[in-house]
């Protein structure tokens, strides 16, 4: 006997309800109000992070300033390279084209052999690169500056790493027996903190060449005094308050040493 064949039938499965316009937009809303809520968060997360970054940069560079100490008669770097003076010699790779800071490489700057070196004229260096710094370091070499008094504030202890006119290892060079206070005083810094400290006003200064977490900071600031990555002579690094070289207080980092 054979079998009839079954017919079988195919049932359709109803489609879910789409989502109505209103509840669309609502969706929408409430995803941009939750990226809203998170950025700034996420933002500061990041921006830590890079700070901490920052200051690791400095610590190891103060390895290679001690190192250079220890070579040169116990005497910190000169502030003039070749004839030509700047807070950017001491370390850093060859800055961009047409800058002025183009003629001198990774190669001469004068603590880069200690730090990783010896370096080729157009190395890179990224120890001196922080990684707020969104331009600094590609054009003058280096997102960090050394402590170098600038030439208006002469009413003020000059701290400058080297006489003016040095351009020869420890002839003239600021001995390291001389910093009064090593756990206070400002080797180098993110570029910002030396207009900071020397400038007429304690505060930040627009137009001036900052390091964009050192800009962010002046931004917040509510007081009259802003946090940096320092590098002490001492050894230690890391984000501290700068106050202005007027207020001769030796509680606080500062840039004068006497």
């Amino acid at each position: 006997m054979s079998a009839e064949p079954v017919n079988a039938t195919t049932r359709s499965i109803p489609a879910g309800r789409a989502f109505t316009l209103v509840e669309l937009l609502v969706v929408v809303a409430l995803a941009c109000l939750l990226l809203a809520m998170l950025t700034p968060s996420l933002q500061r997360a990041r921006e830590s992070s890079r700070t901490v970054i920052c200051g690791s940069n400095l610590r190891q560079l103060g390895n290679g300033v001690a190192a250079y100490r220890a070579t040169y008669k116990n005497s910190y770097m000169p502030n003039k390279l070749n004839g030509s003076g700047s807070v950017f010699m001491w370390a850093g790779k060859r800055g961009g084209p047409g800058t002025g800071y183009d003629g001198y490489g990774a190669d001469i700057r004068w603590v880069n052999r200690f730090v990783g070196g010896p370096y080729k004229r157009d190395d890179e260096v990224p120890i001196c690169h922080c990684p707020s710094d969104p331009w600094l370091y590609d054009y003058f070499g280096s997102s960090y500056a050394a402590n170098n008094a600038h030439s208006t504030e002469a009413r003020f202890p000059r701290s400058n790493l080297a006489k003016d006119d040095n351009v020869v290892h420890a002839s003239g060079c600021l001995s390291a027996e001389r910093v009064q206070y090593p756990g206070l005083w400002v080797v180098a810094a993110e570029h910002g903190a030396n207009h900071w400290a020397w400038d007429d006003a304690n505060r930040y200064m627009p137009g001036r060449e900052y390091t964009h977490h050192a800009q962010e900071s002046q931004d917040r600031l509510v007081d009259d005094a802003s946090p940096f990555n320092l590098l002490l002579a001492d050894g230690h690094a890391g984000l501290m308050t700068v106050v202005y070289v007027g207020v001769l207080d030796a509680d606080t980092y500062r840039y004068d040493y006497r």
